[in-house]
């Protein structure tokens, strides 16, 4: 990240580690929007909302629609995914896209890990990620039709991104596509 002045958006935000580790490391951001529709999840956010300046925390699932979702909570597993159906542990949230909470707004970088849910989630980005062309960083390994299908997604918004993809883990968890102009 360059380090002055960014909007950073966080979509699948858990308890904030990752988020706080963007305030620390980004020393001038703007602000921070935190994606996070589980409601444990959100309550460990609210808690470091006092050590984050300009923390906007979205209460909802990032999608492709601004409307409501099922999701299935996992509190402090970090596996809280949207889901097809209702069912045990299932419960109704909120959804919305990042194009609706930007509003045409300025964007510097998406970090992106929501348990499968990025393909809905980019296209919920769309307008931002053409218009801003952000830093990103998302999760592609949750499934393996999304190592490819994401990969060619983005560079059909932004055909000038450089792209490149890092497996953090042995095997395929925690692979990102990290994406830059």
């Amino acid at each position: 990240m360059g380090g002055g002045n960014e909007i950073i958006i966080d979509c699948g935000a858990f308890s904030g580690d990752i988020t706080m580790k963007f305030a620390q490391k980004v020393k001038n951001y703007a602000a921070i929007y935190a994606f996070e529709p589980d409601k444990t999840n959100i309550i460990g956010l609210e808690k470091k909302k006092a050590k984050i300046h300009d923390l906007h925390i979205v209460k909802a699932a990032c999608s492709d629609k601004d409307g409501i979702l099922y999701f299935k909570e996992q509190s402090n597993s970090g596996g809280s995914h949207v889901t097809e159906n209702d069912g045990i542990g299932v419960v109704e949230v909120p959804s919305k896209k990042i194009d609706s909470v930007i509003a045409g707004g300025r964007c510097d970088f998406i970090k992106m890990d929501i348990e499968g849910a990025e393909w809905d989630a980019l296209h919920g980005a769309k307008e931002t990620i053409i218009n801003n062309k952000p830093k990103l960083a998302i999760s592609i390994y949750h499934s393996n039709e999304d190592m490819i299908r994401l990969i060619e997604y983005i560079h059909s918004l932004v055909p000038e991104y450089r792209l490149y993809v890092r497996a953090h883990t042995m095997g395929i968890a925690e692979t990102i596509l990290y994406a830059m102009v």
